[in-house]
């Protein structure tokens, strides 16, 4: 990894959240940027707005809301994604 290189590092709590800073992202990544997104959580506590979603396929909800993340992230073409993971609405300030 080139150390020299700047670097942009995004923190969310919810898979879908990097849609409120698309246009940043996109921005960064024309001017030679390497963006990394971390999301938090799988989103299990959320709603799929498209409940068809849940009814075509095994994937519950928590599964839907990374793979749609993932989806945007390469859309972006972000550098890295990580999901960590953590339990929607269980995690203390």
């Amino acid at each position: 990894m080139n150390s020299s290189k700047t670097r942009f590092l995004g923190v969310f709590a919810h898979p879908d959240d990097e849609f409120a800073i698309a246009g940043l992202i996109r921005k960064a990544l024309s001017c030679g940027v390497e963006v990394h997104l971390v999301t938090a959580t799988r989103g299990e506590a959320g709603r799929i707005q498209n409940e068809k979603k849940l009814l075509l396929g095994k994937m519950g909800p928590a599964d839907i809301r990374v793979a749609e993340s993932i989806d945007s992230c390469k859309q972006l073409k972000v550098t890295q994604s990580y999901f960590l993971g953590l339990p929607d609405g269980a995690s203390e300030n």
